[in-house]
C-alpha cells in the first residue's frame, strides 16, 4: 500500500510539472512572439497614454462594479451568506484559480474550507456550487437517482482498486438533494437568474469601454462584434491550459477584434492593431491581473479574522426522506 501510495504521489507531481512547464511555454510563446506579431508593444502603451484620466476612472468603476456582481451571486446561491465574506471567497479562490495551473480544483477546496469554517453546512456549499449545474438531476425524480446509482457504483469501483467499502445510497441522496435544489432555485431563482446575467453583462462592459476609450468606434468593431468576441473569450477561459486563460484569452481577444473590424478601421493597419492590442490587456489586467493580489490580501483577512467562525450549521434534510440513510 505504501509503495502504491508513493508511486501515485511521484506521478501526481510529473504531471503537475507537465502542467506548470506547458503553461510557462505558451504564456511566454504568446506574450514575447505572437502578439508583438500583431501589434508593437511601444505602439499599444502609446494607444493606452492616449486615454484621459476620466476614460480610465470609468474603467475602475466598471471593474469595481463587476466585482459586486460576483459577490451578489454568491449571495444569492448561499442564504445568511454576508457580503464581505462573499467578497473573501469570491476574490480568494478566483486569485488561486488565476494563478495555479488546474488551480480551480484547489480554489474549490479552498472555497468550501471558508464556508464550513463559517459554519455553512456542506448540502448548502454543494447547492451554491451546482445549483446551475446538472440539469437531468433536476429534470425527475427517478433521473436524479438513476445519475446518483450510476456515480455512486463508479466510486464503488474507485474505491475497491483501493480496498475501501463501496459508497451506499447515492440514488437516495442525489434525490434528497434534487428536492433541496428545487427549493432553492424556487425560492432565489429570480436572484440567482438576475445577478448571474449582470455578471457577464458588468464583465462585458469593461471589455466594451476598454475598446471605446482606445479609439475603436461603432463604425470599426460594432457592440455585436465586441460581444461576439466576447462571448467567445469566455469559452477559451475553460480550457484548463493556463491558470485562467492567461495568454490564450488575450490572443483570442486580440485576434477575434481585429478580425471583426479589419474591413472598417478607419485608421492604418498597424494603429488599429495597437488600439485592439491595448484596449485587452487593459481589460485583462483589471479583470484578471489586479484579481491575483487582491485575493492574497482576501486570503489573509479570512486567516485573522476570526469573527466570522462558526459552528457548522446540522444538516436539516426533508421530512418525506428523513429515514433514508446518508451516503
Amino acid at each position: 500500500m505504501a509503495e502504491r501510495d508513493a508511486r501515485a504521489a511521484r506521478k501526481k507531481l510529473i504531471w503537475r510539472v507537465v502542467q506548470i512547464l506547458v503553461s510557462v511555454v505558451l504564456v511566454v510563446a504568446i506574450f514575447a512572439y505572437a502578439i508583438p506579431k500583431i501589434a508593437d508593444y511601444g505602439a499599444v502603451w502609446q494607444a493606452f497614454t492616449n486615454m484621459t484620466w476620466l476614460e480610465l476612472t470609468s474603467l475602475v468603476v466598471a471593474t469595481v462594479f463587476n466585482l459586486f456582481t460576483y459577490w451578489w451571486q454568491n449571495m444569492a446561491s448561499i442564504p445568511g451568506l454576508g457580503l464581505w465574506q462573499a467578497a473573501v471567497n469570491n476574490q480568494t479562490t478566483t486569485s488561486i484559480a488565476d494563478t495555479i495551473p488546474g488551480g480551480g480544483y484547489i480554489a474549490v477546496g479552498v472555497g468550501y474550507t471558508m464556508y464550513r469554517s463559517w459554519g455553512f453546512p456542506t448540502s448548502v456549499i454543494a447547492l451554491s456550487a451546482l445549483v446551475t449545474g446538472f440539469a437531468l438531476v433536476l429534470w425527475k425524480k427517478e433521473f436524479a437517482r438513476r445519475i446518483g446509482d450510476a456515480l455512486g457504483r463508479a466510486v464503488s469501483f474507485l474505491l475497491r482498486l483501493i480496498r475501501r467499502p463501496p459508497v451506499e445510497h447515492w440514488g437516495e441522496a442525489a434525490v434528497r438533494f434534487r428536492r433541496q435544489t428545487i427549493d432553492l432555485v424556487s425560492k432565489r431563482g429570480i436572484a440567482l437568474t438576475v445577478t448571474t446575467i449582470v455578471s457577464h453583462l458588468a464583465l462585458f462592459l469593461v471589455l466594451l469601454l476598454a475598446v471605446r476609450h482606445v479609439g475603436v468606434s461603432e463604425t470599426e468593431i460594432s457592440t455585436a462584434q465586441v460581444l461576439g468576441v466576447f462571448a467567445f473569450g469566455r469559452l477559451v477561459t475553460a480550457l484548463p491550459l493556463t491558470p485562467g486563460g492567461l495568454g490564450l484569452v488575450e490572443l483570442s481577444y486580440i485576434g477575434g477584434l481585429i478580425l471583426a473590424g479589419r474591413a472598417h478601421a478607419n485608421v492604418p493597419t498597424e494603429v488599429f492593431h495597437a488600439q485592439v492590442a491595448a484596449a485587452v490587456l487593459v481589460f485583462r489586467t483589471l479583470t484578471y491581473g489586479i484579481q491575483i493580489p487582491l485575493g492574497a490580501f482576501t486570503y489573509l483577512i479570512w486567516r485573522l479574522n476570526k469573527s466570522w467562525r462558526k459552528p457548522v450549521a446540522a444538516e436539516h434534510e426533508p421530512q418525506a426522506a428523513a429515514a433514508v440513510p446518508q451516503a
